[in-house]
């Protein structure tokens, strides 16, 4: 499977939303039943993806799937924040999807420099 950015993102951006000091995890049934433009086996893979890159701190499984997901970790916090804004999401976009796939590293590096692009750094 190809990793989908957007995947990434709207995971990410869930698990930031849905995670505080009381709740230190979501589980794949919340991610499926809000993340509805994903499959059910697109939602694992890239969780795998996301806890493979440190961007999340644990991932539990059962039965070999993806079943509770930990907070972010600052990695991923960090990646969070450079991609949150819609626009500079959709200027990292434009660059990355020239190329037929990127890693989440050069995502990340391209978002933090569309990022200071925009904040005139």
């Amino acid at each position: 499977m190809r990793l989908n950015d957007d995947c990434v993102r709207d995971i990410l951006l869930l698990i930031e939303k849905s995670t505080d000091n009381n709740n230190l995890c979501v589980d794949t049934d919340f991610l499926i039943h809000n993340l509805t433009k994903y499959t059910e086996d697109e939602i694992f893979y890239h969780i795998r993806q996301i806890h493979k890159y440190d961007y999340v701190d644990f991932v539990e499984y059962a039965d070999d799937n993806p079943y509770f997901i930990g907070d972010l970790t600052p990695l991923g916090r960090n990646f969070v924040d450079n991609i949150r804004d819609n626009k500079v999401w959709s200027s990292t976009k434009k660059i990355v999807t020239k190329l037929s796939s990127v890693s989440l590293p050069i995502l990340s590096s391209v978002a933090e420099r569309e990022l200071s692009k925009f904040l005139g750094l």
